[in-house]
């Protein structure tokens, strides 16, 4: 009897410590479980805090700042000579050889890019008697066409030119043999102010100039405002 009874209160003992550690769990703060809203708020504290840390600017040190101003202008001027070189060009006319077209001083934009000479164009060259200067004068024939001057009046393959840009007729004759054929390769040149200009009529001087040491087409004026614009529109040019 004892022991039956002994072993019937058991299971009560057991189940009485179970109910105990049950209770004792739940009021354990430790086995509590963290609150999801706070887990979120950390998290975008820190996400704030990342923000704001990005968010300030970066001091560059002076000599950082000198450098990179440096290679700016050194890329600027690379860029400058690029286009000078190959692309366009600005001129400053000096003297009058070229009245009434264009006057001393007049400032303009040359372009060089693949230029190839036409009958009526103004170029800038390199006489061939003066390399360290530039002149400005109008082609009047291209290769392989035949040049004449008569009486005052320019002839090209025969036909007489109608020159309305010109300031007079030629009066006085350089020394040379007329008609003249261009050699391949080159250009006949005159100034529009014929009694007042050195050009392809001076074989010595100028002559017969060539493809290559012409820097390129004077397309426009840029100088004086007051004459701003193309340099061919008075007389249907190009």
């Amino acid at each position: 009897m004892n022991y039956e009874e002994q072993n019937h209160q058991e299971p009560e003992t057991l189940e009485e410590n179970t109910n105990a550690v049950s209770e004792e769990a739940k009021n354990d703060p430790a086995e509590e479980e963290t609150p999801v809203s706070n887990v979120d708020d950390t998290l975008k504290e820190t996400e704030q805090a990342i923000e704001q840390e990005e968010e300030k600017p970066q001091k560059k040190g002076w000599k950082r700042e000198l450098l990179e101003w440096i290679e700016s202008l050194g890329v600027a001027i690379v860029v400058v000579l690029l286009l000078t070189n190959f692309v366009f060009r600005f001129v400053v006319v000096d003297g009058n050889s070229m009245e009434p077209t264009l006057h001393h001083k007049n400032q303009l934009f040359v372009f060089r890019l693949g230029y190839e000479p036409d009958n009526g164009d103004i170029i800038v060259f390199k006489p061939r008697g003066d390399q360290d200067k530039y002149y400005i004068k109008r082609v009047i024939a291209t290769e392989g066409q035949t040049v004449d001057i008569k009486a005052g009046d320019v002839y090209v393959d025969g036909v007489k030119l109608e020159e309305e840009y010109i300031s007079a007729r030629i009066a006085s004759e350089y020394p040379g043999q007329y008609p003249k054929t261009v050699p391949q390769d080159c250009v006949f040149v005159l100034g529009d102010n014929r009694n007042a200009s050195r050009d392809s009529r001076d074989e010595i001087g100028v002559g017969m100039v060539e493809e290559d040491s012409i820097v390129g087409k004077a397309l426009f004026r840029i100088m004086p405002l007051s004459q701003f614009g193309g340099v061919y529109e008075n007389y249907n040019l190009k």
